[in-house]
């Protein structure tokens, strides 16, 4: 029997942009050591993470701030696809 827990994707979007609440940080790294799906799944969104913290950066200083939390937390959204074709 597979005991292999998967974490969904916004908590680990969560984790990966620090925003992950106490309770949850422990068990999520105890499974990040074992489970290589969720290791893989936690790259993708921390590379996704990363070029759209870049790409926002490089904008228009006039896009506000709700905006680009809101952009970057439905990362999701868009990492899905490249991952369903990496796998």
């Amino acid at each position: 029997m597979n005991l292999e827990l998967h974490y969904p994707d916004d908590v680990l979007e969560r984790y990966a942009m620090g925003k992950l609440s106490a309770l949850d940080y422990v068990p999520l790294e105890q499974n990040l050591l074992i489970c290589t799906a969720c290791q893989t799944k936690l790259l993708a969104v921390e590379e996704y993470i990363a070029v759209v913290r870049a790409a926002l950066a490089a904008a228009s200083p006039r896009r506000s701030h709700r905006r680009r939390e809101c952009l970057i937390s439905g990362a999701s959204d868009f990492y899905n696809e490249a991952l369903v074709k990496a796998q």
